[in-house]
């Protein structure tokens, strides 16, 4: 933490420093010059001279002055606000006096939101800022300021507490002067702010893919890591505190009961047992009631996961698909047809060309053969053609059927490859109108709280059907409710997708998303309501964001974990190819078949001659 004086810049305190000439406490006016000069800094419109109880008719003639002088600076003077009225516009308290405030400052800190103004109080030189503030906290995220004469010239000093345990602490961030006028440190709040001198923050962790828990001999969390424990780690070590990890004997993230109280996590901090949630928590604005979210960490999903269905029967129509009925019989007609010519070619070739007398066996079966094994792009030997209207033919054949098995093949190959999975139902409307399955949410979650007061329609049927009257039954663990999925018959989850991608290798079943059945949320920390430190982390995780932190750790821990499941393709296997393998069989059974009647036929022809020869 910064000592007094360390916040201001030699370049800007020396030329004030020089034009100091002030002997005694600042005149009215001046004060009035002081007081527009810091509302103007803050962006402040509005001024608000406290009337402290005590200090006699002076100091609240001196109150009508001030607000005299300020009329003519386009700055709002108030006689009085409501507290409510002081949060909302943003207004510069200011105490000319602090002779008699103490007790005042002390009914101030009860009744007003500190964090939500400035204040400016006036003191003189003789008076000690440690001794006025020694009964009074002042919040950590409370902007407190003080003007006191120094050697001839105003000091700005501000005053915060960190926590109870630590002394109060000063940092010198201006000073004025009549000539030269107000000058400001260059640094910003956080940046004066940064350290919290090692204060113990009491976390609460839950074990997930996106929070990895790290225990001792003793059974005593250590540490955390993945992407949510590198995160609080970078943050332990810029804002300088340790860390105490705690859990939730429920292992939940907690829901308000039935009593208005909340268990889990969230029922921790709001009986402030824990300060800070250190694991992913998901956003949800019945939670804004006891806690306050940080600034988002990552966007997620929650889908309805069933049981991947099985695969029908092979389908044998899938290698008829390609090509239309119509494209089908044209090309069995072009390969009659072509056989007719082919055959007719060979046959006027051997009646005009004395060189093709060895293609005299040639049938019309062969020709048909012939240019079937040119639509499947296979070379052949026989026969031998010399005719060049026979060649002519043939190069035409192979280039008509080059075309239509690259086509043929390609469609196929992308037919079985990227196939799309023949789902029982596409959203939770159509899971309503199916009626086929069950639906399990993780016990005590947001996601409970959803379809609870969820005002669509189909969420609530769902709730009041499915997820309400099995309460006690709902899985205590994200992957507890996956296994649920595989081990029980049309049984449906409700999941984040990264986590349900975490868990994939541990299932013994196949699962799939349904693709408009998804729950969209954030997820982020979790801090106490009204935590004074809520600011100081969000601009820590905001820089983190901006300096490429976040992306990389979602890169290495999340990025896997993250892909678009109802998407997600799979290669063709065995199964996809059991009509070809069908055909493959039926081939070699029916040429076996065929080859002992051959044999038969061939014993009997040479009994038979052998017997005619008798």
């Amino acid at each position: 933490m910064m000592q007094p004086g360390a916040g201001l810049l030699v370049s800007i305190i020396l030329p004030a420093l020089l034009g100091c000439v002030l002997s005694e406490m600042p005149s009215l006016p001046e004060k009035a010059e002081i007081i527009h000069s810091v509302a103007h800094h803050f962006h402040l419109n509005s001024v608000f001279p406290l009337e402290i109880q005590g200090e006699g008719i002076d100091y609240g003639q001196s109150v009508v002055k001030i607000r005299r002088y300020l009329s003519g600076s386009r700055i709002f003077t108030f006689s009085y606000l409501y507290p409510d009225t002081m949060v909302r516009l943003g207004v510069l308290n200011v105490m000319l006096s602090t002779e008699k405030s103490e007790e005042s400052l002390r009914q101030v800190n009860f009744s007003v939101p500190l964090s939500n103004t400035v204040w400016l109080a006036f003191m003189d030189s003789d008076s000690s800022v440690e001794e006025l503030f020694i009964n009074i906290a002042v919040p950590f995220d409370c902007e407190f300021l003080v003007a006191q004469e120094e050697d001839g010239c105003i000091i700005i000093t501000e005053v915060y507490h960190i926590n109870a345990a630590l002394p109060l602490q000063t940092c010198r961030i201006g000073n004025w002067s009549s000539h030269i006028g107000m000058s400001w440190s260059s640094m910003t709040f956080y940046q004066r702010r940064r350290s919290l001198q090692n204060t113990v923050f009491r976390a609460g962790v839950l074990q997930g893919p996106a929070t990895s828990v790290f225990k001792g001999a003793d059974g005593k969390i250590m540490k955390i890591g993945s992407y949510i424990g590198h995160i609080w780690n970078i943050l332990q070590g810029i804002m300088n505190f340790s860390t105490s990890y705690y859990t939730a004997a429920d292992s939940a993230f907690g829901v308000e009961m039935v009593n208005g109280r909340w268990n889990g996590l969230l029922g921790m901090i709001d009986r402030k047992e824990i300060d800070v949630i250190s694991t992913d928590i998901l956003m949800d604005r019945k939670r804004l009631g006891i806690v306050n979210f940080m600034n988002p960490l990552f966007e997620v999903r929650t889908y309805m996961f069933i049981r991947s269905p099985k695969k029908s029967d092979m389908d044998w129509e899938n290698f008829l698909k390609p090509f239309s009925t119509g494209l089908w019989m044209a090309i069995l007609g072009v390969i009659l047809v072509l056989s007719v010519f082919y055959f007719i070619g060979i046959k006027v070739c051997r009646k005009y060309n004395e060189e093709s007398e060895g293609i005299w066996t040639f049938r019309l079966y062969d020709s048909v053969f012939y240019i079937y094994y040119s639509f499947c792009q296979q070379a052949q030997s026989d026969p031998v053609v010399y005719s060049t209207s026979c060649r002519v033919l043939s190069v035409t054949t192979y280039l008509t059927a080059v075309v239509l098995l690259v086509g043929y093949s390609g469609f196929l190959i992308s037919y079985l490859t990227f196939r799309t999975t023949e789902l029982p139902f596409t959203s939770f409307g159509h899971f309503l109108q199916a009626g086929t399955h069950r639906l399990g949410v993780l016990s005590n979650s947001t996601h409970y709280v959803h379809f609870k007061e969820s005002t669509n329609p189909n969420m609530q049927q769902l709730f009041l059907r499915y997820i309400f009257p099995n309460k006690a039954d709902h899985p205590k663990s994200f992957l507890e409710g996956l296994q649920r999925v595989c081990s029980k018959e049309r049984y449906s989850f409700m999941a984040p997708v990264f986590i349900a991608n975490g868990f994939l290798k541990e299932l013994p079943c196949d699962l799939v998303a349904i693709p408009e059945a998804y729950i969209p949320a954030t997820a982020t920390l979790a801090i106490e309501k009204r935590s004074p430190f809520q600011g100081l982390f969000s601009h820590n995780i905001q820089k983190m964001r901006r300096a490429g932190i976040l992306q990389k750790l979602r890169k290495d821990f999340l990025f896997s974990k993250l892909i678009n499941v109802e998407n997600a393709k799979s290669p063709a296997d065995i199964d996809e190819i059991e009509p070809i393998l069908a055909i493959l069989l039926l081939g070699i059974a029916l040429s076996c078949i065929v080859l002992l009647f051959e044999i038969a036929a061939s014993r009997a022809s040479s009994y038979t001659n052998s017997v005619a020869k008798k």
